[in-house]
């Protein structure tokens, strides 16, 4: 039975984990942001079109 806690595995805590992109063709990132949030991941606004999402890992 896989390990659904959300924690990930210790060789995968040790590398960078973060991922910056751009959404070509969308002046607002709030419904992805929206989307993230309503998975459990926290959101914030970061720039007038940006927003930076996170989760516990």
């Amino acid at each position: 039975m896989p390990d659904e806690s959300g924690d990930l595995a210790p060789e995968w805590t040790i590398l960078s984990n973060n991922v910056c992109g751009v959404l070509h063709g969308h002046r607002d990132a709030a419904p992805l942001a929206e989307r993230f949030e309503r998975l459990g991941w926290r959101s914030r606004s970061s720039s007038w079109y940006g927003y930076e999402v996170g989760t516990t890992w």
